[in-house]
Protein backbone atom coordinates (compact mmCIF):
# COMPACT_ATOMS: atom_id res chain seq x y z
CA UNK A 1 0.00 0.00 0.00
CA UNK A 2 2.67 2.29 0.96
CA UNK A 3 4.41 1.93 -2.94
CA UNK A 4 0.77 3.38 -4.12
CA UNK A 5 0.32 6.39 -2.12
CA UNK A 6 2.82 8.56 -3.90
CA UNK A 7 1.10 7.31 -6.91
CA UNK A 8 -1.62 8.90 -8.67
CA UNK A 9 -4.90 7.90 -10.68
CA UNK A 10 -6.93 10.21 -12.40
CA UNK A 11 -10.89 8.55 -13.11
CA UNK A 12 -12.96 10.38 -15.23
CA UNK A 13 -16.96 10.04 -14.51
CA UNK A 14 -16.04 9.36 -10.52
CA UNK A 15 -19.60 9.99 -9.25
CA UNK A 16 -21.55 7.51 -10.56
CA UNK A 17 -21.72 3.63 -11.59
CA UNK A 18 -18.63 2.03 -13.14
CA UNK A 19 -16.50 5.13 -11.99
CA UNK A 20 -17.48 5.25 -8.19
CA UNK A 21 -16.49 1.49 -8.47
CA UNK A 22 -13.35 2.37 -9.88
CA UNK A 23 -12.92 5.06 -7.37
CA UNK A 24 -12.78 2.15 -4.33
CA UNK A 25 -11.05 -0.33 -6.32
CA UNK A 26 -8.02 2.51 -6.63
CA UNK A 27 -8.49 3.47 -2.96
CA UNK A 28 -4.81 2.96 -1.91
CA UNK A 29 -3.39 5.25 -4.82
CA UNK A 30 -3.74 9.19 -4.37
CA UNK A 31 -6.91 9.84 -6.67
CA UNK A 32 -7.60 12.37 -9.29
CA UNK A 33 -11.63 12.44 -9.09
CA UNK A 34 -13.83 14.66 -12.38
CA UNK A 35 -16.86 14.44 -13.25
CA UNK A 36 -18.70 17.56 -15.20
CA UNK A 37 -20.18 19.08 -12.23
CA UNK A 38 -18.12 20.93 -9.34
CA UNK A 39 -21.14 20.76 -6.67
CA UNK A 40 -20.94 16.67 -7.71
CA UNK A 41 -16.93 16.64 -7.28
CA UNK A 42 -17.20 18.38 -4.19
CA UNK A 43 -19.97 15.92 -2.29
CA UNK A 44 -18.07 13.08 -3.75
CA UNK A 45 -14.79 14.33 -2.62
CA UNK A 46 -15.93 14.92 0.82
CA UNK A 47 -17.75 11.50 1.04
CA UNK A 48 -14.10 9.78 0.03
CA UNK A 49 -12.17 11.57 2.26
CA UNK A 50 -14.38 10.48 4.94
CA UNK A 51 -13.42 7.07 4.31
CA UNK A 52 -9.72 7.58 4.11
CA UNK A 53 -9.35 7.91 0.31
CA UNK A 54 -7.05 10.49 -0.62
CA UNK A 55 -9.25 12.24 -3.51
CA UNK A 56 -9.09 15.87 -4.99
CA UNK A 57 -11.68 16.90 -7.33
CA UNK A 58 -11.69 18.70 -9.91
CA UNK A 59 -14.74 19.14 -12.71
CA UNK A 60 -13.47 19.17 -16.26
CA UNK A 61 -15.93 19.36 -19.50
CA UNK A 62 -14.35 16.47 -20.93
CA UNK A 63 -15.19 17.68 -24.20
CA UNK A 64 -13.05 20.78 -24.17
CA UNK A 65 -9.44 20.22 -24.89
CA UNK A 66 -8.25 22.69 -22.56
CA UNK A 67 -10.13 21.36 -19.33
CA UNK A 68 -8.87 17.87 -20.16
CA UNK A 69 -4.97 19.65 -20.40
CA UNK A 70 -6.05 21.36 -16.94
CA UNK A 71 -7.08 17.71 -14.99
CA UNK A 72 -3.83 16.19 -16.66
CA UNK A 73 -1.90 19.27 -14.93
CA UNK A 74 -3.90 18.93 -11.64
CA UNK A 75 -3.17 15.06 -11.66
CA UNK A 76 0.93 15.83 -13.08
CA UNK A 77 1.09 18.11 -9.47
CA UNK A 78 0.04 15.72 -7.28
CA UNK A 79 2.40 13.29 -7.73
CA UNK A 80 3.71 10.09 -10.20
CA UNK A 81 1.29 9.29 -12.39
CA UNK A 82 -0.11 6.07 -12.62
CA UNK A 83 -2.81 5.90 -14.61
CA UNK A 84 -6.00 7.22 -16.09
CA UNK A 85 -9.23 5.11 -15.76
CA UNK A 86 -12.00 7.31 -18.28
CA UNK A 87 -15.58 5.58 -17.31
CA UNK A 88 -17.77 8.97 -18.43
CA UNK A 89 -20.41 8.33 -20.87
CA UNK A 90 -23.94 8.61 -21.93
CA UNK A 91 -26.42 5.45 -22.06
CA UNK A 92 -26.65 4.76 -26.05
CA UNK A 93 -30.57 5.23 -25.11
CA UNK A 94 -30.16 9.33 -25.06
CA UNK A 95 -32.39 11.01 -27.33
CA UNK A 96 -29.49 13.53 -27.73
CA UNK A 97 -26.97 11.85 -30.33
CA UNK A 98 -24.52 15.03 -30.59
CA UNK A 99 -24.19 14.43 -27.27
CA UNK A 100 -23.79 10.81 -27.07
CA UNK A 101 -21.16 11.28 -29.68
CA UNK A 102 -19.62 14.35 -28.01
CA UNK A 103 -18.94 12.49 -25.06
CA UNK A 104 -18.67 8.56 -25.97
CA UNK A 105 -15.92 9.41 -28.78
CA UNK A 106 -15.34 12.65 -28.95
CA UNK A 107 -14.07 12.84 -25.24
CA UNK A 108 -12.43 9.61 -25.45
CA UNK A 109 -10.30 10.47 -28.08
CA UNK A 110 -9.27 13.84 -26.30
CA UNK A 111 -8.39 11.87 -22.82
CA UNK A 112 -6.40 9.44 -24.81
CA UNK A 113 -4.58 12.36 -26.88
CA UNK A 114 -4.02 14.57 -23.91
CA UNK A 115 -2.72 11.17 -20.96
CA UNK A 116 -0.98 9.41 -23.66
CA UNK A 117 2.28 11.52 -23.49
CA UNK A 118 2.64 10.95 -19.78
CA UNK A 119 1.66 7.45 -19.92
CA UNK A 120 4.15 4.55 -19.12
CA UNK A 121 3.75 1.08 -20.80
CA UNK A 122 2.80 -0.47 -17.48
CA UNK A 123 -0.25 -1.89 -16.02
CA UNK A 124 -1.86 -1.30 -12.84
Amino acid sequence: MALTRNQVVVITGAAGGIGRSCVYAMRDYKLVVTDYSQEIVDKLVIELRGEGIDALGYAADITNRESVEGLKNLALRQGNFKAVIHTAGVSGATKDIKRLFDINLRATNIIIDTFHDISRKTVL
